[in-house]
């Protein structure tokens, strides 16, 4: 996924994870282990800023669009009359 939507991208071993690099940031905390939870991969997305649409093209439905807010009109608490 990094050499297609990160092109550039850096990662090095640390002593307990994979340091990634990219877009002038870092990302610390991936896993050494071959099994990745699924929330280090919606991080490292996020942190890095690398395009979503990019991503869901390796990690399918792993990575979803967000959730829009609900649309209703909420008024606040009254004046209790």
């Amino acid at each position: 996924m990094l050499v297609e939507c990160a092109p550039g991208s850096t990662w090095r071993l640390a002593t307990h994870s994979r340091v990634i690099t990219y877009n002038g940031r870092t990302y610390r905390t991936l896993p050494k282990a071959d099994d990745i939870e699924a929330n280090h991969i919606k991080k490292l997305v996020r942190h890095l800023m690398i395009e979503l649409e990019c991503a869901r093209k390796h990690f399918g439905s792993l990575i979803k669009k967000k959730q829009e807010e609900p649309k209703e009109d909420v008024k606040g608490p009254t004046s209790g009359r």
